[in-house]
C-alpha cells in the first residue's frame, strides 16, 4: 500500500509567517459536492495533495509542507536592492 500524500510531502503545522495560506498551490475555497446530502460546500485544498473529495485531501491554511512555493516572496528575495 502506498504512502499517504500528506505524509509523502511532510504536511505539518506551519511556521510563523510561512503557511499554506501564502503558497501558490493553496486553494482556499474549492467547491466540493457532498454526495450524501446532494449539497455543495467549499473547503480548502492543495493542488499538490489533491483536489478530490474526502478528509485525506483537506488542508488547513495554518499548515505547511515541503512543496511550499510562493513566487511573489521568491521574486522579492531575488531582487538586488
Amino acid at each position: 500500500m502506498g504512502m499517504n500524500k500528506k505524509t509523502e510531502v511532510n504536511y505539518r503545522i506551519g511556521q510563523f509567517g510561512i503557511t499554506c495560506l501564502g503558497c501558490d498551490f493553496f486553494i482556499p475555497d474549492y467547491r466540493i459536492r457532498d454526495k450524501n446530502i446532494q449539497k455543495v460546500r467549499y473547503e480548502s485544498r492543495c493542488t499538490v495533495i489533491g483536489l478530490k473529495d474526502g478528509l485525506e485531501y483537506t488542508v488547513t491554511s495554518l499548515a505547511l509542507c515541503d512543496c511550499f512555493e510562493n513566487t511573489e516572496v521568491s521574486r522579492r528575495q531575488s531582487c538586488n536592492w
